[in-house]
């Protein structure tokens, strides 16, 4: 499954949009790594793609820990 999330062009947004969405990205983010049953039990690996250096530290932070969390998984 591939999520297209957020373009460069996206940041051209007002800064309130872009912090709604960049919460809401780490949020999910979280959920994803931390507490979905669905994701361990059929072993999805997160890979979040793309230039994560123009992201918001929290962000980065989130998708780090996603990514870590399912790096055994291997579907």
């Amino acid at each position: 499954m591939t999520v297209y999330a957020f373009s460069i062009e996206n940041f051209k947004r007002p800064a309130e949009e872009v912090d709604v969405l960049m919460s809401l990205a780490s949020e999910k983010l979280q959920v994803l790594s931390q507490k979905s049953d669905l994701i361990k039990k059929n072993r999805v690996r997160i890979n979040v793609l793309g230039a994560l250096h123009l992201l918001p530290r929290h962000v980065q932070v989130s998708a780090a820990e996603a990514m870590l969390s399912t790096i055994h998984h291997d579907k």
